[in-house]
C-alpha cells in the first residue's frame, strides 16, 4: 500500500487492493485468480462475478491508477501561469496520487503481462502523460523559463523521482513530495528566485483544482 492511504471497502476494491499486492510479490505471472480469491476471502466464482479474468483485474487496476494522471496532465494545461509552474503543479498532483492510493503499484514498472494486444493501454495511458509534460517542458524550454535540456532525459528525470513514493521507505509522504519537487524546480528552473517562488506557488495550494489555483506569476 501507498504511504497514505486509507483502509478501503467493498469487494471490488478488496480484490483490486489484493491483486495490486500480489502482482508486485508474486509478479503478474506468479499470481493466479485462485491466490487473489483466497486472500480476499471469497470464491473464485464469486472473484469472477467483479472481474471475468486475470487480465481484466490488471487493466482496471491500471486504469484507476493511471487515468487521473491523465486528468491532471489535461488539467495543468489550463492553469493559467508559466509552463514551469504547470509542471510542478502536475508532478505534485502525481506525486499525491501515488501517496494516497490504496493499490500497491510497482507491479506497473516491473511486471507488465504481453499476452495480448490489451496490455498495450496501460503503456499508451502512460505515454499520453509524458507527452502532455512534455509539452509543458517544451514551452518552458522556449520562454527560457527552463534550463535547455534534453526533454526526453527531464521527463524520465521528473517520473523516476516519484520512486519514492511507489517504492517507499521511511519518511513522510510530504516530506518526500517537497523533496521531489524542489529538486525538479532547482534541477530544471533557469534562474533559482523564480524557482524558489514556483516551488513555494506549488505547495501552497497542492489540492486545489486548476479554477481555484492563483494566476500570480
Amino acid at each position: 500500500m501507498s504511504l497514505n492511504s486509507q483502509p478501503i471497502s467493498g469487494t471490488r476494491e478488496k480484490i483490486l487492493q489484493v491483486s495490486a499486492g500480489l502482482f508486485t510479490q508474486r509478479g503478474y505471472a506468479g499470481t493466479s485468480t485462485r491466490d487473489i480469491a483466497q486472500r480476499v476471502g471469497i470464491t473464485q466464482p464469486g472473484l469472477y462475478r467483479h472481474f471475468p479474468s486475470k487480465a481484466d483485474i490488471y487493466l482496471a487496476l491500471a486504469d484507476e491508477i493511471l487515468q487521473p494522471w491523465i486528468t491532471f496532465a489535461r488539467d495543468a494545461q489550463t492553469l493559467e501561469t508559466t509552463a514551469a509552474r504547470k509542471l510542478l503543479w502536475l508532478l505534485n498532483r502525481i506525486c499525491w496520487s501515488c501517496a494516497d492510493s490504496p493499490y500497491e503499484f510497482a507491479f506497473l514498472l516491473t511486471n507488465s503481462p504481453a499476452e495480448d494486444d490489451r496490455f498495450n493501454k496501460p503503456r499508451k495511458s502512460y505515454d499520453r502523460v509524458l507527452k502532455l509534460m512534455a509539452v509543458l517542458l517544451e514551452e518552458g524550454i522556449q520562454q527560457r523559463e527552463l534550463r535547455e535540456v534534453d526533454v526526453r532525459t527531464a521527463l524520465h528525470m521528473c517520473m523516476s523521482l516519484t520512486d519514492l513514493l511507489i517504492f517507499p521507505t521511511s519518511g513522510s509522504a510530504d516530506g518526500k513530495i517537497r523533496e521531489i519537487l524542489a529538486l525538479t524546480a532547482f534541477g530544471l528552473m533557469a534562474n533559482r528566485g523564480a524557482a524558489a517562488k514556483a516551488l513555494q506557488w506549488v505547495l501552497a495550494g497542492h489540492r486545489q483544482n486548476p479554477g481555484m489555483q492563483a494566476s500570480d506569476r
